[in-house]
């Protein structure tokens, strides 16, 4: 099997990282490059007035880490170039991305913000070839692919569609459609579900491990709502940015994926010709080796 490729992703373009035993590059990972493994643990605990204490609880801190970069050149002033081309790639206003290419699994993405660092040094290789260390911080600790996994309801012509390996059948019956789903989800922590909702038809009713909601307003031919999750909190608009979350019964549940299989449900009542109910997750993962 194929190593692991690394690259850093910003504004400025893409920077290839050579991270494989004996590779040569430009930009080489080096050793000494720490956090790409778990994110930290925040433990909420209470101190008892006997003695020892109680466990209350935990939470993911930010990851923290050390990204360790080689930088080659052909001459003293390529390298020098070089060295300003990753200061570049890494400045926070770039919006960095620690990429990481997964054979067989996938794309994962990890921002990450310059924290310290970045002092370039001669070393026994002459003026050509150089070491940078850099401290960096991703406030969003989890590695998140590319690739979602995806499913819908529809109601068309003749089918409905599965795009889940394990999704069971999605029966069309008496103008609602209804599916009941088998999630699979790869990756190390339950992951957001996000969904987007087609007219004609409504009310809607999503559940998924035990959580879920309602969309009480019917839709109109053609509408369509998306609901997902944001950095702010769970968003749901339309196609004109209109915020649709008071047509949610009240406390919602928006279902999240867990890790392994899951089952759900999601029927959309009234459904005319077209409708349909698409949903789909990033994995996650809380390391990348």
């Amino acid at each position: 099997m194929a190593d692991t490729e690394f690259r850093i992703e910003s504004a400025v373009g893409t920077l290839e990282l050579v991270s494989t035993p004996g590779g040569v590059g430009p930009f080489r990972l080096m050793a000494g490059t720490k956090g790409l493994g778990l994110p930290a643990e925040i433990l909420l605990t209470k101190p008892s007035a006997s003695g020892g204490g109680w466990y209350r609880g935990h939470k993911v801190g930010m990851r923290t880490g050390t990204l360790v970069i080689e930088v080659r050149g052909e001459s003293r002033t390529q390298t020098e170039n070089r060295l300003r081309l990753l200061a570049a790639h890494v400045d926070a206003d770039n919006s960095p991305v620690l990429v990481a290419v997964i054979p067989g699994d996938g794309t994962y993405r990890l921002p990450f913000y310059r924290d310290g660092g970045g002092e370039a040094g001669y070393t026994q290789w002459g003026d050509k070839v150089t070491e940078v260390a850099f401290e960096v911080v991703a406030p969003q600790p989890y590695w998140v692919r590319d690739e979602p996994v995806q499913f819908s309801v529809s109601l068309s012509d003749e089918e409905q569609k599965g795009l889940l390996p394990d999704l069971a059948e999605l029966p069309v019956m008496s103008s609602d459609a209804y599916g009941e789903l088998v999630l699979d989800n790869p990756g190390d922590v339950r992951a957001p579900i996000f969904f987007r909702i087609t007219g004609p038809g409504g009310p809607v009713t999503v559940t998924v491990d035990g959580r879920g909601f309602q969309f009480l307003t019917p839709l109109a031919e053609g509408e369509v709502v998306t609901i997902e999750r944001t950095p702010q909190g769970w968003r749901v608009r339309d196609t004109t940015g209109t915020n649709r979350y008071g047509d949610l019964a009240p406390a919602p549940k928006f279902p999240y994926a867990p890790r392994g299989v899951s089952t759900g449900v999601v029927v959309l009542q009234d459904a005319g010709e077209g409708a349909s109910i698409a949903g789909w997750f990033n994995p996650m993962r809380k390391l990348v080796y």
